[in-house]
């Protein structure tokens, strides 16, 4: 399956997020421009469907729904001890095309985290 366009290089770089429904991922994708370069995330949070926000200060997806927030460098968990991360995509960039691999179909969460408490979502993760 081809690569889906988002978007193109200049418009991210000016937006800095741009969202979309991808419909052969059955995902909203949220591509980023983080350090230089682009990254896709899914746009949805793992823990139980909310949207997850950008936070550029702070380097995070944010859930507001119970607070779960995820590390823009590598989508992995910060605010709970289960080893989860959101979904990533691969991006390609076709001449200034910014794409999202659909072969892939993204990293999965590493738990199921579904029926974690909200509560419990709120610990700093732990190293």
């Amino acid at each position: 399956m081809p690569p889906v366009p988002i978007c193109t290089r200049a418009e991210l770089q000016r937006r800095r997020s741009v969202t979309k429904w991808i419909d052969e991922l059955r995902d909203e994708v949220v591509l980023l421009w983080l350090d230089g370069a682009p990254v896709a995330y899914s746009s949805v949070c793992p823990h139980f469907g909310g949207p997850l926000e950008a936070n550029f200060r702070d380097r995070t997806l944010t859930c507001p729904w119970h607070g779960w927030r995820f590390d823009l460098a590598d989508g992995r968990c910060l605010t709970h001890s289960m080893k989860c991360t959101v979904r990533r995509y691969q991006v390609i960039d076709r001449a200034g095309e910014l794409c999202v691999a659909v072969e892939n179909e993204g990293s999965p969460p590493t738990e199921d985290v579904s029926s974690v408490e909200a509560s419990d979502a709120t610990h700093p993760h732990e190293t």
